[in-house]
């Protein structure tokens, strides 16, 4: 069976990877592209009309909101799954949780983006459900705030616990290093992980990683 990703606030993954979560402030760039073979027919939407500005004004939220995201695929939620989310609920039980489904995720984005028609008639011709979640979590996360968490991940802690208190005040992103390592003969590998990330409502991190992810869309559309 799967080993799920396991979080706290020293982390442990099935390959003993140590990933240590920190508090930053630091622009994301997500490279989600890179991993895949696309093709311009699978996407059907024109490039940006419009210049790349959040669709609201967003003021950045004092905190980050104690809520969970979880975005279900077409199985919905595996005996697995269910025990590793639990284990978040359980270890959190102020925070509210809300599952995401293909349906109810197309309609918050259309709801919520009516002022950037590119974003939403992007998200909707997405036809790679792991594209289309990875960008869902930037878009929740920009808009909503909270923590967003794939199904595959336990917690050994509670959320709280993960940032130390000095920086609790002023944190308004939390991630995890994927990969922090270097290769003889290499170069450098730094990865930050996005199987788990919180951040505050209207966070300009989040918004470049909104951005980033349209602008690689339509590049590769136009490319190809």
């Amino acid at each position: 069976s799967q080993s799920p990703k396991m979080v706290s606030f020293g982390l442990r993954s099935s390959l003993s990877r140590q990933v240590t979560t920190l508090a930053v402030t630091i622009n994301i760039l997500f490279f989600l592209l890179q991993s895949w073979n696309l093709y311009s027919g699978q996407f059907g939407y024109p490039g940006p009309s419009t210049p790349l500005n959040p669709p609201v004004s967003h003021r950045v939220a004092d905190e980050i909101p104690r809520k969970i995201w979880y975005k279900l695929g077409a199985r919905g939620l595996s005996h697995e799954a269910t025990a590793w989310t639990g284990s978040c609920i359980e270890k959190n039980p102020g925070y509210a949780v809300e599952y995401m489904t293909d349906e109810s995720a197309s309609a918050w984005v259309k709801d919520t983006f009516t002022h950037r028609l590119d974003i939403v008639e992007a998200y909707l011709a997405l036809q790679i459900p792991i594209i289309q979640a990875d960008w869902l979590r930037y878009l929740l996360l920009y808009a909503e705030g909270g923590m967003w968490s794939d199904l595959d991940v336990s917690c050994n802690s509670p959320i709280e616990a993960w940032i130390p208190p000095q920086y609790k005040a002023n944190a308004s992103v939390v991630v995890g290093w994927e990969f922090d390592t270097t290769w003889p003969d290499a170069e450098p590998k730094h990865e930050l992980a996005t199987w788990t990330v919180l951040a505050r409502p209207g966070s300009p991190h989040m918004w470049t990683a909104v951005e980033d992810v349209l602008q690689g869309l339509h590049d590769v559309a136009r490319d190809n």
